[in-house]
């Protein structure tokens, strides 16, 4: 890769161009002569995955379409437009091309160190203030969210207001602190909650429940608690047994409780397959750390890929 001395021909090649390309947007670019445009590809890589996340942050939640769109500008766009930049560059880059400088190996190493560790340090930016991924590694939230399920939580949506009713949240346990839990909120401070006969009463009112499947994977309901819609999956099959032993409710029904003030009520979409306020009581706001608006990597099927209701 090292193009010998400064001043000295060399004919550019578009193999070398693109594996350039494909280390670090705008190296295949430095390749072909044009520095000012290579760090500026550099320096857009860079920015692209320090505002694009935020984007998805502050519009949250957004279109599944919109989200799609923002999350390959992120990944693909610029190191695309770069790689394809380059190797038209080097088309038309004269034959009897006159070495810079900065056509050197080392130089480009250096470049691609700067910039990587640029791009790894705006990626810990956006995990530790804006977004998180993770990963699902039980049962608990199905159907709406599977097992193995990568799944975007918004960190900053919790600064200026409290969980809602309909929230899917991640939170740190009292009981477990080691581990990350992924439930849903069903009850604020101030409400009252129970359930009786596997029907779930908020403030006296049952939540209304539409039936809209029933098969092996067990019977699925529509559940409607006044702010959005959500599946809940009831007496799920034999055959899907939970990832973790103590994730498991021994009891689907509960006394009314209050749920005190900077505090919420969890329940898994699994209800009978789930470890959550039932066990562990309710949750304090402050333990919480993000709210899970998309599902960006389904384990399953990819129509289900997206905003998250």
């Amino acid at each position: 890769m090292s193009d010998g001395t400064a001043g000295a021909i060399r004919k550019r090649h578009a193999w070398v161009a693109i594996g350039l390309s494909l280390l670090a947007p705008g190296l295949g670019q430095m390749y072909c002569g044009t520095l000012v445009r290579g760090l500026v590809c550099i320096l857009a890589w860079g920015l692209s995955v320090l505002i694009l996340p935020w984007l998805i942050v502050q519009f949250s939640p957004m279109p599944s379409l919109l989200f799609a769109m923002i999350l390959l500008t992120a990944i693909l766009a610029i190191p695309l437009i770069a790689l394809l930049d380059a190797y038209r560059l080097v088309k038309r880059t004269r034959r009897d091309y006159t070495l810079k400088e900065y056509n050197h190996m080392l130089v480009y190493v250096l470049i691609f160190f700067i910039a990587t560790g640029s791009v790894i340090g705006f990626a810990l930016q956006v995990r530790n203030s804006y977004m998180e991924a993770y990963i699902v590694p039980a049962r608990s939230m199905c159907p709406t969210i599977a097992l193995n399920d990568r799944v975007l939580g918004n960190k900053q949506c919790y600064r200026e207001e409290d969980p809602q009713r309909g929230d899917i949240v991640v939170f740190r346990p009292l009981v477990n602190r080691k581990f990350r839990y992924i439930k849903r909120v069903v009850a604020v401070a101030g409400d009252t909650v129970e359930m009786r006969d596997n029907e779930l009463y908020v403030n006296g009112d049952k939540l209304a429940r539409e039936k809209i499947t029933e098969g092996k994977a067990g019977t699925i309901y529509y559940e409607d608690n006044g702010r959005r819609q959500y599946k809940i999956q009831l007496t799920p099959s034999q055959d899907t047994p939970m990832t973790e032993s103590s994730d498991a409710s021994s009891s689907t029904d509960f006394e009314p409780l209050t749920v005190p003030p900077h505090h919420c009520f969890v329940l898994g979409d699994n209800r009978n397959s789930s470890f959550d306020s039932r066990a562990f009581g309710c949750v304090p706001l402050a333990t919480i750390i993000a709210r899970v608006d998309y599902l960006y990597w389904p384990a399953r099927d990819w129509s289900r890929f997206g905003r998250i209701h």
